[in-house]
């Protein structure tokens, strides 16, 4: 199972927040009095301890409702990406300890425990909570599912997404967000919302979600008995790697492990039916394909296996008379 983790991080910053002099403070106090348009800006990493502190301080003593609220969801944005980075340096000394401890020359270095995402999490709720008609409610739903999910809490995560949608069914990250509903819904082993959620991306070929989702829905069809329509999202899988003449032999490693499994659940699918017979019969409805005589070896191959020495010899020899 293909599972895809990737949420992008989506920030929005109230000033720069590069030097700490007195000029910049008088700035801070003057946007009490004015119309501020607030506008997504990155903040370097090396400034994320001093802009924490200034947001605080910010949002302590704004009496601009609007400005409160974008200052807090800043300092959570900020802790997110801060914990996000702390994960990845964490992930980097464990592997140098383990190295260490291989032989390599490398020191041991302490890993320690930072921050929980739940916290986060709850910086997130507070928000949304406090502020329900908030225009920037869109970037805060996306960011609490990220920490949600990053914190293990799996329900709260299809929650805030589900929420997302229905209150910003239009919102740019949606192919994402139902992808990410998808790969939750299967966690889960709810595989007719898993369904849903891929088949939502499939609207759009251009969609960078849209082979991981084919993969996924094929398999979420497969785990609901309906095989025939399983196979419609396999076949258009294969169909993407073997376009244009491509054969098995060119496909990269990562390639083939994708293109392996697919066919495995497709010679499944056919073996749960009736075998080859089924087989000869898509092949009428859909079309023959290039790569059929791959499908025909992993069907035999399963009945090999499953010492199904009738069936394996009945699959090779049809065949044998098809081609």
């Amino acid at each position: 199972m293909l599972r895809i983790i990737l949420f992008a991080s989506v920030t929005t910053a109230l000033v720069a927040c590069s030097s700490g002099n007195r000029q910049e403070m008088e700035t801070l106090g003057s946007l009490e009095n004015r119309k501020v348009k607030i506008n997504p800006q990155d903040l370097p990493s090396a400034n994320k301890v001093d802009a924490k502190k200034r947001y605080q301080e910010f949002a302590q003593s704004t009496s601009n409702q609007e400005l409160r609220a974008a200052a807090m969801e800043r300092l959570a944005d900020i802790q997110l990406e801060t914990q996000q980075d702390n994960k990845i340096r964490d992930a980097e000394l464990k592997e140098a300890e383990v190295r260490a401890r291989k032989g390599a020359d490398v020191a041991v270095v302490d890993t320690t425990k930072y921050g929980d995402y739940a916290d986060v999490a709850k910086q997130y709720e507070k928000l949304l909570k406090r502020y329900p008609n908030n225009k920037d409610n869109e970037k805060i739903l996306y960011q609490l599912a990220r920490a949600y999910d990053l914190s293990g809490q799996n329900d709260k995560s299809i929650v805030a997404l589900t929420r997302l949608m229905k209150e910003f069914p239009e919102n740019k990250h949606a192919e994402e967000v139902q992808f990410r509903r998808g790969e939750l819904y299967f966690s889960k082993n709810d595989y007719k919302n898993a369904e849903r959620s891929f088949a939502y991306v499939l609207s759009n070929k251009d969609s960078p979600y849209y082979e991981r989702s084919l993969y996924k829905h094929g398999w979420a069809l497969f785990k609901l008995n309906n095989l025939q329509d399983s196979r419609y999202s396999f076949y258009k899988l294969l169909d993407m790697h073997f376009d244009s003449g491509r054969n098995y032999d060119s496909f990269k490693r990562s390639e083939k492990e994708l293109v392996d499994d697919t066919l495995r659940v497709v010679g499944l699918s056919y073996s749960f039916e009736d075998g080859v017979n089924s087989l000869k019969q898509f092949s009428r409805q859909y079309g023959v394909r290039s790569y059929e005589h791959l499908i025909y070896r992993q069907l035999g191959g399963l009945y090999m296996k499953q010492e199904r020495l009738e069936d394996a010899a009945i699959v090779y020899s049809t065949y044998a008379e098809v081609y």
